[in-house]
């Protein structure tokens, strides 16, 4: 259901969001790539990386569902909040870090959406243990994908 200004309602955009997060757990890049526009941005804050395009978005979810998706262990929502067309959450991620031990870390992810309720932009601002692990998801074949960008 979508409101009178045609963008997606609460209930639809965390249904997106579950999906989107159900198939990322799965490893299912074409359930992933379903739910995501056709002109997608992806972004992670502190190491300066914005992606753009279905083909680069594409690339760097299929790292993330190798590498990092595997290692987180749990999570737990600790805050939701929703404007029009978006949904910022706030999580905290139980991960196995590269030598065996665990930690947590937090994320608070800004997804938008467009008005058929596919996920246009998903904005990731991290902390702790995540920003090493995701920083892993770009190793340099993946940095030369036209659409994958360090802004610094």
């Amino acid at each position: 259901m979508t409101s009178t200004d045609s963008r997606p309602d609460r209930a639809a955009m965390e249904a997106a969001i579950a999906r989107h997060g159900q198939a990322e757990y799965d490893g299912d890049i074409e359930a992933v790539m379903a739910g995501v526009s056709a002109e997608p941005v992806w972004e992670f804050h502190p190491l300066g990386v914005r992606v753009t395009g279905r083909d680069a978005v594409r690339a760097v979810y299929e790292v993330q569902l190798r590498e990092l998706v595997p290692r987180i262990l749990g999570s737990r929502v600790r805050g939701v909040s929703h404007g029009p067309g978006t949904c910022t959450r706030e999580a905290e991620y139980e991960v196995r870090l590269p030598d065996g031990s665990t930690a947590w870390g937090q994320g608070i992810t800004v997804y938008r959406f467009d008005p058929e309720g596919l996920m246009t932009a998903e904005r990731i601002y991290g902390s702790g243990a995540l920003v090493p692990l995701v920083e892993r998801c770009f190793p340099a074949t993946v940095l030369r994908v036209p659409g994958v960008a360090v802004l610094r």
